[in-house]
């Protein structure tokens, strides 16, 4: 385990010693909206405090493509920072949170339903592990970031070809 880690599971250990209770989630947070702030808000409400896995800019080329992330690792993560849902927010740079959540042992992992049958096998070994629970979280059909992608660069699109009909998106 690295020092990142120990001190993180150090600080964890503290918050249980005062009878407080963890939750983690992750994601890759690229372009944030709606659906992610209420899902973080759904996650916060499963513990006392919640602690965010955010992928780093690799893992999420990786997984999303050469075209993404639209925003740098910085800047995600300093957002995540800002929504009052969130306690904590820590990078992974590998295709999966294994070993975070290992380090961290939440007491519940909420993870949207879309992914119920889809986990990465190193992040349910170590919610086996840990003997935490998943916490499945409701995902609304109307929010995803690749739509959210697609309508902007729709009416940017439209924008510079002179249809300012367009800007205005549904």
């Amino acid at each position: 385990m690295s020092e990142r880690l120990r001190l993180i599971r150090g600080m964890v250990d503290d918050l249980r010693r005062h009878g407080g209770s963890v939750a983690a989630t992750n994601g890759c947070f690229d372009v944030l909206h709606a659906g992610h702030i209420r899902s973080l808000g759904q996650a916060a409400a499963l513990a006392d405090f919640l602690v965010v896995l955010v992928n780093a800019d690799e893992s999420v080329r990786r997984l999303k493509g050469e075209t993404r992330p639209i925003q740098p690792l910085a800047e995600r993560m300093e957002m995540l920072r800002a929504i009052r849902a969130v306690d904590l927010v820590l990078p992974f740079y590998e295709e999966h949170c294994g070993a975070e959540l290992k380090a961290i042992a939440p007491d519940v992992y909420a993870k949207s339903e879309e992914y119920r049958g889809h986990q990465h096998p190193a992040e349910e070994e170590a919610l086996e592990a840990c003997g935490t629970r998943v916490g499945w979280l409701p995902r609304d059909p109307r929010y995803s970031t690749t739509d959210l992608i697609q309508r902007i660069a729709a009416a940017e699109k439209h924008t510079h070809s002179g249809d300012v009909s367009a800007r205005a998106l549904p």
